[in-house]
């Protein structure tokens, strides 16, 4: 599920329409309305901070950052879902940058390493 899709979801089930989110916010229902339909990614960290209590959840569920089935190792994150995960802690975009380039540092490395090993005989 996108950050638009669970922002749609958790914005119909709290019974709000997306001016009235807006209002609550302090932005645009233009805004609500661009993140829903995956326009726009990555709100700021004070936008996060006044969304997740109008909606009735925490950043961290808004951000659907406590799915159980999901780790942080797991290979399924996108550089979207970290870059969520660093601002969601206070982080900046250039944080999660260095994470990012980190990982795939790791990968890159590892991937090396087994052309590199010689089969067992």
């Amino acid at each position: 599920m996108t950050f638009g899709e669970r922002l749609k979801q958790l914005r119909e089930t709290a019974g709000l329409s997306q001016i009235r989110l807006a209002n609550l916010i302090g932005t645009s229902s233009s805004y609500i309305s661009d993140l829903e339909r995956g326009r726009r990614n990555n709100p700021t960290l004070p936008i996060l901070s006044k969304m997740a209590p109008a909606l009735g959840v925490t950043t961290d569920q808004l951000m659907n950052l406590k799915d159980p089935d999901r780790t942080y190792t797991d290979e399924h994150y996108t550089s979207e879902d970290i870059t969520r995960m660093v601002l969601a802690k206070g982080g900046t975009e250039g944080d999660a940058q260095l994470i990012i380039d980190y990982l795939d540092g790791i990968e890159k490395s590892s991937i090396a390493a087994k052309k590199m090993k010689a089969p067992d005989k």
